[in-house]
């Protein structure tokens, strides 16, 4: 069975397969961890796979194509976000997409994202599987962008058109289904790599200078990091050795994160970082203690899973979204709208080391118990056989 995976994907979470020389010669890509876990799972059951992508560094006119025994990767141009508003819905993107996709054959194609990859997916008039990662009028919502209205006009369209559906949430079913008569299959996303999902918990006492975490891809309404810079702010009084880490694009010091923090005088014991590779991030951060994510709606929320694997007991929102499905009772949860609560939340955890103790234990072994990919890829691939098309 040859498997086509459409969507966001980063070169250097494919390390695995792509040799260290080679690494360093193809274009970047963009995007998130799950899917490329998914193409690493499929290539380990003995799966044929292709990836279809976009990437900001490579010439605007030409599709790159790196090849090798293990995997097929197809690069595509991606423009600045205000670019992409020339021509209708991302045209220069879709019909690159378009292009790739209809030279390659295969048994399965499986779209992520109800975007530029979904449309292109439609277009080459074969069958296709979409996970939808968003819901259009919670993007719309919270996202305050020039592309918002873009984006809700296309994630309408693409789940009007798709047939076959998956949603990596419950949540994410509930609101989709709104949008479309299509049957909707919940399968989570495949958020764990193998090194990750076999790292084994190491005991340890909270620091003494407690180093709090901040991972996320945006300043925004959505993201909600101001709420998290002011309940730290409350916290560091009373814990004035106490650090918050930020990562994530915008999050480097001069971005605008940052700006905004200084203005509000919210930049004491802050380390602005800025956006890490995944696969560094994922090596230091059993070095913090208490992840923080003030988001105020997550369809899935990976990187709960990442900090549970890691041993970082979650302080998240209880209205945000899929954060309450995905977390169940391994975290504190929180209205994250009102920073008093956030910073009781993070007292908790500092004044009482049998809790931080135990949410870091339980969390740690609810995620090995649920969340391991070769299940979740299987999940995916009852999926494929079902709706295969011929070569």
């Amino acid at each position: 069975m040859k498997i086509i995976i459409m969507g966001p994907i980063l070169s250097s979470d494919l390390s695995t397969l792509i040799n260290e020389k080679d690494l360093k010669k193809i274009p970047v890509g963009h995007g998130v961890s799950h899917l490329s876990n998914l193409a690493l799972s499929l290539v380990e059951l003995g799966y044929m796979v292709s990836i279809i992508t976009l990437s900001p560094d490579i010439d605007n006119d030409k599709i790159f194509i790196y090849k090798n025994k293990k995997i097929k990767i197809i690069f595509c141009p991606l423009r600045k976000s205000i670019f992409r508003l020339r021509g209708v819905l991302f045209r220069k993107e879709v019909n690159f997409l378009t292009e790739a996709l209809n030279k390659e054959k295969s048994n399965v194609i499986h779209s992520n994202w109800i975007y530029e990859y979904a449309l292109a997916a439609w277009n080459s008039k074969r069958k296709y599987i979409l996970t939808s990662h968003d819901i259009p009028h919670k993007i719309f919502k919270y996202q305050k962008t020039i592309l918002r209205l873009t984006r809700l006009i296309m994630g309408f369209i693409s789940l009007r058109r798709s047939k076959i559906l998956t949603t990596p949430s419950q949540y994410a079913k509930f609101e989709t289904q709104k949008l479309t008569n299509s049957k909707i299959t919940v399968i989570p996303n495949t958020a764990l790599n193998n090194t990750l999902f076999k790292k084994k918990l190491v005991k340890r006492d909270m620091s003494k200078d407690i180093k709090i975490i901040m991972i996320n891809n945006g300043f925004n309404k959505f993201k909600n990091v101001e709420a998290g810079l002011y309940a730290f702010k409350q916290f560091n009084l009373k814990y004035p050795t106490s650090s918050l880490h930020l990562f994530g694009s915008q999050m480097k010091k001069n971005e605008s994160c940052y700006t905004w923090a200084q203005k509000m005088n919210l930049t004491n014991n802050v380390n602005f970082i800025g956006h890490v590779e995944h696969i560094q991030l994922m090596k230091i951060f059993n070095k913090f203690d208490i992840l923080l994510h003030t988001s105020l709606e997550e369809t899935f929320g990976t990187i709960y899973l990442e900090a549970m694997i890691n041993g970082l007991p979650i302080v998240a929102g209880k209205y945000s979204g899929a954060t309450k499905e995905i977390i169940k009772n391994n975290g504190i949860l929180v209205d994250v709208s009102k920073k008093k609560e956030i910073v009781n939340a993070l007292f908790k955890y500092a004044n009482n080391s049998i809790l931080w103790k135990k949410k870091r234990f339980n969390a740690y072994n609810y995620v090995k118990k649920n969340f391991n990919n070769k299940d979740i890829t299987k999940k995916f691939l009852k999926i494929y056989k079902k709706n295969m098309n011929k070569i």
